[in-house]
């Protein structure tokens, strides 16, 4: 993203919302002025805009919190979130019928996606990992599939902000066949390319707007997908046909 076009005070204000969602007493203007480094003019306006519109509330000790107003603008993120963690019964049921561990990755910003549901193989050996684990967006299958959309711009952006030494930076062609084969076939394969050595292969899930909203996956060791890949496939679909009726049909609050 072109910096130039950006808003220096919205961007401050956007930090003050980070800090404090990521703070569990709330703070006062004096330590949003010395830890996010603003004036105390700007602080002052922010803080008093914000709690106009219940986005923050004053405490009686003088401390600042998030407040509900702002549940307005994410209830259609909260829902949607709800909706995904609905999806960790399909996700089980892929990994039973092809004992290999599954994932739900979501996009974390724009330069990450994040594992929001995995289920991990019940057998001896099995490709394993942590829900909340972060990867770089132009990483490995998920990548492929999640920047499918992306334009030719966004795409040099992205694999230039990377600040991981993986291949997809050095060797952004890897990265182009997986978003080529992702629009062409639906779904794409990790193609044997990572730093972990195991085999992947993702499918997007598609919001109610049409738009990729999350990628479904499978993980292995290689040997895992020999012979295997139509069959492997095809669940993965069937998988996301249920994921996306899940969030067709949920109802939201």
């Amino acid at each position: 993203m072109n910096e130039q076009n950006t808003i220096p005070v919205l961007e401050k204000a956007i930090l003050a919302l980070t800090y404090l969602g990521g703070i569990a007493d709330g703070a006062t203007q004096a330590e949003m002025v010395d830890e996010l480094k603003l004036s105390k003019a700007t602080c002052y306006r922010m803080v008093q805009t914000f709690c106009k519109h219940n986005w923050l509330y004053k405490r009686s000790d003088m401390r600042y919190d998030l407040s509900y107003g702002l549940l307005n603008v994410c209830e259609k993120l909260v829902d949607r979130f709800a909706a995904y963690k609905l999806m960790q019964k399909p996700l089980e049921n892929l990994c039973r019928k092809t004992d290999l561990s599954t994932k739900l990755s979501i996009r974390k910003g724009e330069n990450e996606f994040i594992t929001l549901l995995r289920v991990d193989a019940d057998t001896p050996v099995a490709v394993t990992g942590k829900v909340g684990a972060a990867f770089p967006v132009i990483e490995g299958s998920v990548g492929g599939v999640l920047l499918s959309e992306a334009s030719s711009s966004e795409l040099r952006t992205l694999i230039e902000k990377c600040a991981a030494d993986i291949q997809e930076k050095n060797e952004p062609e890897v990265l182009y066949a997986r978003i080529n084969e992702c629009k062409e076939k639906g779904y794409c394969f990790c193609g044997k390319v990572n730093r972990w050595k195991i085999e992947t292969v993702s499918a997007p899930i598609k919001n109610g707007d049409g738009k990729i909203g999350a990628a479904v996956s499978l993980l292995g060791f290689i040997p895992d997908f020999a012979d295997r890949q139509e069959f492997l496939v095809g669940e993965l679909q069937n998988t996301v046909e249920q994921c996306e009726r899940i969030l067709k049909n949920f109802k939201g609050r």
